[in-house]
């Protein structure tokens, strides 16, 4: 439609790629536009591409899951200027999402 309801970059440096500025629209988030966004991004990656990373901060639980969720893991922590602690995370390409059904 004519309306924008999300957003992300990625900067390519060397053989990694870092995830930035994800965000989603307050009122559509939860149906899948930042599952879609971090797909398409990956997608998008130069073939040269073998790993993802970004950052987050620790007490965004929600954007932790989703991260987890497609395929990230924890790897390592900061603590910046401002006193917020941030969490690194990681994804090497070809790894698949999670479903999210099951154990």
């Amino acid at each position: 439609g004519p309306r924008l309801v999300g957003s992300v970059r990625g900067c390519v440096e060397g053989d990694r790629m870092e995830i930035a500025r994800l965000t989603v629209a307050p009122d559509v988030q939860g149906r899948g536009v930042g599952r879609a966004l971090l797909a398409a991004v990956h997608a998008a990656a130069p073939a040269v591409v073998v790993r993802f990373w970004l950052v987050t901060g620790s007490a965004s639980h929600d954007n932790r899951r989703l991260y987890a969720a497609a395929g990230y893991r924890e790897a390592g922590t900061a603590v910046d200027a401002a006193g917020v602690e941030l969490v690194r995370m990681e994804r090497e390409r070809g790894v698949s999402a999670r479903c999210g059904h099951g154990p």
